[in-house]
């Protein structure tokens, strides 16, 4: 697996191979890695997928309750905080969205360490080459297009070196328009 988020001055992108593996075993080239938990927040998953699938339902459920109880829109960092404390150290898990405070991602570790990013990447090996990459490529300025297109360089340079890495690309993308 490798799953990519971009903050950018026009939106927030997210990136992710559609591989799910046991091992070197290539279980599907179908999995859903992107996931739309609220209306402004989006969550990508590495690790596990019972667990991650698991983790979905109940954090959906509990933003929802959030939004209701504080007839306001949750923001992507109680999304993420919330995300950490009910996680099990089986998932990687990047939280990002459109908030009051503008486009926010967060990385979640296995551990539960919750780290705010300007970008970042989960899964295996890939994520020394799309750190390594976006070390270098990115800046305050970079708009969604170029975003996008560096992901899909580091989804495709680490197909060709990661065997858990394929299946297609998928792509989220939040703007203010949304």
């Amino acid at each position: 697996t490798l799953t990519i988020g971009i903050v950018c001055k026009d939106g927030l992108i997210f990136a992710a191979d559609k591989r799910g593996s046991m091992g070197h075993y290539v279980a599907s080239d179908k999995e859903d890695k992107i996931v739309k938990i609220a209306d402004n927040i989006v969550v990508t998953t590495a690790g596990a997928v019972a667990h991650g699938q698991r983790v979905f339902k109940l954090i959906r459920a509990e933003l929802e309750l959030k939004r209701i109880r504080a007839k306001r829109v949750t923001n992507v960092s109680e999304a993420a905080h919330l995300l950490s404390g009910i996680m099990m150290g089986e998932t990687h898990f990047l939280v990002g969205g459109l908030d009051a405070e503008g486009f926010n991602l967060y990385n979640v570790l296995p551990d539960g360490t919750v780290e705010k990013e300007n970008y970042a990447t989960s899964g295996a090996y890939g994520m020394f080459i799309g750190n390594s990459v976006l070390d270098e490529k990115w800046k305050s300025s970079i708009t969604v297009d170029e975003a996008k297109k560096i992901a899909k360089e580091i989804l495709k340079s680490t197909v060709r070196r990661d065997t858990t890495v394929g299946g297609g690309i998928d792509f989220a993308v939040i703007r203010k328009e949304g």
